[in-house]
């Protein structure tokens, strides 16, 4: 066997570098940087057919979720971008199809929602790359959203180290317009239960720099979605499909939405007549804990009514200003008044309903005398 012997080599980085008892130290380049992009080539081509092969488009299992969740948690130089956009596309849809989980999709928002998995969310949340943040706050927003037999998958450990990093993102130095509007709405959507409720109000306690007025008007607008007059009439009084009658109705005056402007306003003075509260940043926190309980209460929930009755003369008040040419269609104020006279009726007397009521009906014709005399209506 002839002697080892040591070769020049061109440079120390050489690949076609050497190895002998007079170089102790080994080869002379980092295996590392040389298996790092090889690394990242593979994953990412497996990351790819998991969300294109056929099997995986059958059927969405526990099994395929897991290794989303496992391709997300790697580092960006593993898993590239593009990859990670894919998987959080396909996640996407797999949320809204009949195929997931054989129909269930609850099973699904349960497992992404689990608190050990919270950490890569937040990885999402705050990751520099546009894609991948957008996804991951549309996600978020799906699963806050999410309900089966009206039980919400989001957790309270879940929701709280969500909230703490989307309230990061709001106080940044920084602040990107997208980023920023992006987290706005995501933390808002977290509001969408009680529970996420008391949670993103002590995120927002501990973050003074946040505008609550701002993040209150998102909410109230997630929360109420749209208000019809229909929705009015039925919401005020239990009796409503016995006074009115929809059908003839269209016939008469349009059932159209009320203006978005016209509904934050309004719900807004409606909720704090219905919780007795002044305007400053306290009382927004506790409007924003206590709001989703009366928006989303169940119909005959007595807090519910008399909100609505609240919001009746609110957008009675508003469109009586301006001799009630503002907003989409006038208000049927013939029907209304007919649920809220029920609805007096049905109250208890120790209730503030009555006082609701008797409120919608003084606004209400205030607004009638209003439209047929609009000269005499102060500008």
């Amino acid at each position: 066997m002839p002697p080892l012997v040591r070769y020049p080599t061109p440079s120390a980085a050489s690949i076609h570098s050497w190895w002998s008892d007079s170089n102790p130290s080994g080869a002379t380049i980092n295996l590392h940087s040389v298996a790092r992009p090889l690394i990242h080539a593979l994953y990412s081509r497996e990351a790819r057919k998991l969300t294109t092969s056929p099997p995986y488009l059958q059927q969405f299992t526990t099994e395929v979720a897991e290794q989303y969740l496992g391709f997300l948690a790697c580092d960006v130089k593993i898993v590239g971008v593009s990859a990670k956009v894919i998987i959080l596309r396909s996640i996407q849809v797999h949320l809204g199809s009949a195929l997931t989980f054989d129909g269930d999709s609850a099973l699904l928002c349960h497992l992404f929602a689990d608190p050990t998995y919270a950490e890569i969310w937040c990885e999402l949340l705050t990751s520099p790359h546009i894609q991948i943040h957008l996804l991951g706050c549309s996600i978020l927003r799906r699963l806050s959203t999410e309900y089966a037999g009206g039980v919400n998958y989001l957790s309270r450990p879940f929701v709280l180290q969500t909230a703490v990093t989307l309230c990061g993102l709001l106080t940044s130095p920084v602040p990107d317009s997208l980023f920023h509007a992006t987290a706005h709405s995501t933390l808002a959507a977290l509001c969408i239960t009680p529970v996420g409720t008391d949670v993103v109000v002590e995120a927002l306690e501990s973050n003074p720099a946040i505008d609550t007025r701002d993040f209150l008007v998102r909410v109230i607008k997630l929360l109420l979605g749209s208000v019809t007059f229909i929705r009015l009439c039925m919401s005020i009084s239990s009796r409503a499909g016995w006074l009115i009658e929809p059908g003839n109705l269209k016939l008469k005056v349009p059932w159209s939405s009320v203006d978005p402007q016209e509904m934050v306003v309004c719900a807004d003075a409606a909720l704090r007549h219905t919780l007795a509260l002044s305007k400053d940043r306290e009382a927004d926190l506790t409007l924003l804990r206590q709001a989703p309980a009366i928006l989303q209460g169940p119909e005959d929930f007595m807090q519910q009514r008399e909100f609505f009755c609240w919001f009746t003369g609110e957008l009675a008040l508003m469109r009586g200003h301006d001799g009630g040419a503002s907003g989409s269609g006038p208000i049927p104020t013939d029907e209304l008044i007919k649920c809220l006279n029920a609805a007096i009726e049905e109250a208890e007397p120790a209730t503030r309903l009555p006082a609701a009521a008797g409120f919608a009906l003084e606004e209400l014709q205030v607004y009638n005398w209003a439209r047929y005399h609009p000269r005499a209506v102060p500008v």
